[in-house]
């Protein structure tokens, strides 16, 4: 199988989403918006606008809690956003290995 540059998932794409991923992945429960702000060196404005459009296909879920009276939204990946994510990783892999990066 061939990969086609038509195939990059264009949700997943840009940079900063997949840090975004990789951050909540890598991470032991869900991630505040603050320390996503801060380990990603990214603007808040910024952060939120890739953090809605992750949300809004069903990559990530956020949440809202209250602990000690203050809300705050937390944020971590879904099961179907993981799966669309090894997906990607895939087609990544494959188009990698059609122009010759695959050394192996």
């Amino acid at each position: 199988m061939t990969a086609n540059p038509a195939q990059l998932d264009r949700v997943l794409h840009p940079h900063a989403r997949l840090a975004i991923i990789k951050a909540l992945r890598a991470a032991e429960g869900p991630l505040d918006f603050s320390s996503l702000r801060e380990d990603l060196q990214l603007t808040g404005g910024n952060l939120f606008s890739h953090l809605r459009a992750l949300e809004e296909e069903g990559i990530i879920q956020r949440v809202r809690e209250s602990p000690l009276g203050r809300t705050r939204s937390v944020y971590q990946l879904t099961d179907a956003g993981l799966e669309r994510v090894l997906a990607y990783a895939r087609v990544l892999a494959q188009l990698a290995a059609d122009l010759g990066g695959n050394d192996s």
